[in-house]
């Protein structure tokens, strides 16, 4: 996204932003995210250098697509779209919830910002908002941010599925910091200048709440161990350690802690 940006008066750039944006897409699949929203920007700047970015995007995707099919004799694809394929789990929701739950300020005041950077950028025309973020990068940043809040808010359903953990929120709770940042410098900008006052909200947030949910967060971790959950992998873990065949399992963190290979 960084490169993107710079790309915008650089198109030298480019290239190297589609690399990072296809290798992206290649690490998780989830990742795609990143350069639909670099994309998107594009558009609403310079849409030809959005066109060249998609194509740049998609010949990459393709070579290293072909690649992989050659190296594995076809089976990049099977294991992709067949064996990677995990079972809709509504129950998850519950992991979804405390995640969020756990970060509830630092999501408010996320949310206080994201709100904010609309009324900031909430253009007449659509004319006026490609002039606007022609002429000034920081709009250009702000939107690029924006964009990609609400499209990883989108993307909150991908953890209700099996084998889904907090691991699929990392990307949400990256972009969520930087609007938390935004908060906090606008904060500790008006304390000092007298001026250009943040909502009671956000400022109630950053000098009450972060505090107390760093606090909160800190008792709660060092004092919660689920002893009773940790015996009982060990003995499954010794269970599979002491096993003469391949073990097959969807926790592979738990084979590889057994000392078994994964067996795809």
């Amino acid at each position: 996204l960084w490169q993107t940006l710079s790309a915008i008066d650089r198109p030298g750039r480019l290239p190297l932003a589609a690399v990072l944006g296809a290798l992206a897409v290649y690490t998780k699949q989830t990742a795609i995210v990143g350069p639909a929203c670099a994309f998107i920007l594009l558009w609403c700047v310079r849409p030809r250098l959005a066109w060249t970015f998609f194509a740049w995007c998609g010949g990459l995707a393709l070579a290293a697509l072909a690649i992989a099919l050659a190296t594995t004799r076809g089976e990049f694809l099977n294991h992709v779209l067949l064996y990677n394929v995990n079972r809709f789990a509504p129950d998850r929701w519950q992991l979804l919830l405390s995640i969020i739950l756990s970060q509830v300020i630092c999501a408010g005041i996320a949310v206080a910002m994201v709100v904010q950077a609309w009324n900031t950028l909430r253009p007449t025309s659509f004319s006026a908002f490609r002039d606007r973020l022609t002429s000034d990068p920081a709009a250009r940043a702000l939107a690029l941010g924006l964009i990609y809040f609400i499209a990883r808010t989108l993307m909150f359903p991908m953890v209700l599925k099996s084998g889904a953990s907090d691991n699929y929120l990392i990307d949400w709770f990256s972009v969520t910091a930087v609007f938390v940042g935004l908060g906090i410098v606008a904060v500790a900008a008006a304390l000092r200048n007298g001026t250009n006052w943040p909502s009671a909200l956000v400022f109630s947030l950053v000098l009450i709440g972060l505090p107390l949910q760093a606090v909160r967060l800190t008792v709660l971790y060092n004092g919660v161990k689920d002893t009773a959950a940790e015996a009982r992998l060990s003995s499954v873990a010794a269970r599979i350690a002491a096993s003469p065949r391949p073990v097959i399992s969807d926790d592979m963190v738990l084979l590889r802690r057994a000392g078994q290979q994964v067996v795809y």
